[in-house]
């Protein structure tokens, strides 16, 4: 909704990431999904490696 409007409006995405916190505890996670050395989960062009999608 739009704040000024309150106008609604859809979008099409490709990817969607929701950021809460500046702490992933992600580790339960291992071995399931990429995450970066920080923690923090792969999403979108993160993903790729040498222009290439993972293979699972």
């Amino acid at each position: 909704m739009y704040a000024s409007t309150g106008a609604e409006a859809e979008e099409e995405a490709r990817f969607v990431f929701t950021f809460i916190g500046a702490r992933p505890r992600t580790a339960w996670l291992n071995g399931v999904v990429d995450c970066d050395e920080h923690g923090f989960v792969l999403t979108g062009p993160d993903l790729l490696r040498a222009g290439n999608p993972p293979a699972s």
